[in-house]
């Protein structure tokens, strides 16, 4: 029964693997085009943020399930979970005079037509136009039936930036 289990498996890797490889080359006009539907993905993301509503990001940005990943290891959450660490989040900065968060560079990496990752640095604003911190995360996409989705969130050190090669 083992070896039954292990050949379907092998199989089935197998065979991700040759379907993998047959994927088309998207030609730059394609690239370029996913690289607008991802910035206008993480512009949502970014503004829907600063807009204060938390259950949008959970239920309408992030896949379901989504992951996140930090110096603490890694999480699986469900939107409710989202929505919870996000209206925390949202509410911790408030309490620090925080008034909006601005995307100030992009950097789109596609790997096909429905993955791409996004290296994406942040500035989030006081009131008083000052700035209460920055950062820095890479989220990886998916486009599915709902269009592009964030599936990954990594956040990390404002000097790390991703590179592709297009």
């Amino acid at each position: 029964m083992v070896t039954l289990f292990r050949s379907i498996a092998l199989a089935v890797i197998l065979t991700a693997g040759s379907v993998q490889a047959q994927q088309a080359a998207l030609t730059p006009a394609d690239t370029a085009k996913i690289k607008a539907e991802v910035i206008e993905t993480m512009t949502k993301y970014v503004t829907t943020f600063t807009a204060q509503k938390p259950k949008v990001i959970a239920d309408d940005i992030f896949s379901n399930p989504s992951i996140a990943m930090g110096p603490n290891g890694v999480t699986v959450n469900t939107p409710e979970q989202v929505n919870t660490q996000y209206s925390g989040n949202i509410k911790r900065l408030l309490e620090g005079g925080w008034e909006k968060s601005v995307m100030d560079h992009h950097n789109v990496c596609v790997m096909n037509a429905n993955v791409a990752f996004a290296n994406s640095r942040y500035v989030r604003y006081k009131k008083d136009g000052s700035i209460h911190s920055e950062g820095a995360s890479t989220y990886m996409l998916n486009k599915g039936k709902d269009g592009w989705r964030i599936v990954m969130l990594i956040g990390h050190d404002i000097n790390k930036v991703m590179v592709c090669n297009d």
